[in-house]
C-alpha cells in the first residue's frame, strides 16, 4: 500500500459548508471544501515508490447553479516528474466515503506525457451524484499502469537480408564477385524473392546465431528481426516485423528504443 497516494483531507473542513440553496444564480463561488483540500503538491509514485507525476491545484467539488449546491466535479494538473517521457499511463482515483464505502474514477487512460510536461484534466461524475461534500472523507490516486521510454545499447543493420538459410548461402556465393557479377546476382536474389534490401540503418532485434560455410571458411550469421526506432510510440516503417539471416560482423552498435514498465498493476 506505500505506492497508493492518499489525500488526507480534514473532516471538519466539511462541515457547515453545504453551499444554501439560496445562492444566486450565476454567483461566481469556489466550494469551501477545494479550498480546504489544495495542500501545495501530490505525489503519485511508480512501482518502486519513486516520484512519477504530480498533481496539484485539487479540486474535488464545483458549484453547481442548476442543483444550487456543490457537487463533485475532479480538475487538477498532472506533471510528468519522472524524468523521460512517460507512454500509456493509467491513474486509478478512489473517492472514500465517511460510510467507508469507495467510488472508483479514471483520472487518465492511456495518456502520453513528454518530459516535464504538464496537462490539466478533469472528470465528471455524473448525476445522480455519489456522494457530497458532507460525506467526503478523503481520496486516494495509484499509478496504474505507465511505460517510461529508455534509450539502451542495441544493434542497428543496412543491406541485403536472406529470407532463409539456403538464400544466405546464395547471398554468401556473391563474395567472391565484384562489379556487374555482383549486381547481377543481387539483382537475381531479389528477383525471385530470396531477400530484400534495407536501404537505411535500422534497429534489430537478434533471433538465433549460426555457423555456416564459406569455401573452407566459417563464417558467424545471426538471423534477425527488423525494429524500428519508433516502434514503442506506435508507429512503425514498411520493413518492421521483417526477419532474415545477415553476416554477423555487418551488424552495427548503436542507441536503441525500449520501454519500462512502471505502473503497480503490472508488478501484481
Amino acid at each position: 500500500m506505500a505506492l497508493l497516494l492518499t489525500i488526507s483531507l480534514s473532516l471538519m473542513a466539511f462541515c457547515g459548508l453545504w453551499m444554501p440553496a439560496t445562492a444566486q444564480t450565476g454567483q461566481s463561488h469556489e466550494p469551501d471544501a477545494n479550498k480546504s483540500a489544495q495542500p501545495s503538491v501530490f505525489e503519485v509514485k511508480d512501482r518502486s515508490g519513486a516520484p512519477t507525476i504530480t498533481l496539484s491545484a485539487l479540486k474535488m467539488f464545483r458549484y453547481s447553479d442548476y442543483f444550487k449546491q456543490d457537487i463533485p466535479a475532479f480538475e487538477g494538473t498532472l506533471k510528468n516528474v519522472s524524468g523521460g517521457r512517460l507512454l500509456r499511463v493509467f491513474i486509478n482515483g478512489v473517492v472514500h466515503k465517511k460510510d467507508g464505502s469507495v467510488i472508483h474514477f479514471d483520472l487518465c487512460t492511456a495518456c502520453d506525457f513528454e518530459k516535464d510536461s504538464a496537462h490539466e484534466v478533469s472528470y465528471a461524475f455524473g448525476q445522480p451524484t455519489k456522494f457530497y461534500p458532507a460525506d467526503f472523507d478523503s481520496v486516494a490516486f495509484t499509478l496504474e499502469k505507465a511505460e517510461r521510454l529508455r534509450v539502451e545499447d542495441g544493434l542497428h543493420f543496412s543491406g541485403f537480408v536472406a529470407n532463409d538459410e539456403g538464400c544466405f548461402n546464395d547471398y554468401l556465393a556473391t563474395k567472391s564477385l565484384t562489379g556487374v557479377m555482383l549486381r547481377k546476382k543481387l539483382d537475381e536474389l531479389l528477383k525471385y524473392d530470396c531477400g530484400f534490401i534495407v536501404e537505411k540503418a535500422q534497429e534489430v532485434r537478434l533471433l538465433q546465431k549460426k555457423t555456416f560455410s564459406l569455401g573452407s571458411r566459417k563464417v558467424a550469421a545471426e538471423q534477425i528481426i527488423i525494429w524500428d526506432r519508433l516502434a514503442v510510440l506506435g508507429t512503425t516503417g514498411p520493413d518492421f516485423g521483417r526477419t532474415g539471416w545477415v553476416l554477423l560482423n555487418s551488424l552495427e552498435p548503436g542507441d536503441v528504443l525500449t520501454t519500462e514498465q512502471i505502473g503497480v498493476a503490472e508488478q501484481r
